[in-house]
């Protein structure tokens, strides 16, 4: 598998795919994600997203009453300041 080219700043689009292999640390692409995660956090640029994330991502942790899974998702999704929704649903 090759490697993530990151732009020094700026935003980044991410898709449920991405948050899912993060969260649930799904190898080999949850190597390949770290620096997004770890640019992310220091600053060098925003994570981007629809709302449609958030509702793609609690699929499963709803489907199996899984609370962990679910306030990881949430957590990330809602209270980070590495991720924001920029694009509406109704957009």
């Amino acid at each position: 598998m090759g490697t993530l080219t990151l732009p020094a700043t700026g935003a980044v689009y991410i898709d449920a795919n991405v948050a899912i292999y993060s969260i649930e640390k799904i190898e080999p692409y949850w190597t390949l994600l770290q620096p997004l995660w770890v640019a992310a956090h220091a600053g060098h640029f925003v994570i981007v997203s629809s709302e449609l994330l958030f509702f793609e991502t609690l699929i499963k942790p709803l489907q199996q009453s899984d609370l962990v899974l679910e306030a990881s998702f949430r957590n990330l999704l809602l209270h980070s300041r590495e991720v924001q929704f920029v694009f509406p649903v109704c957009q």
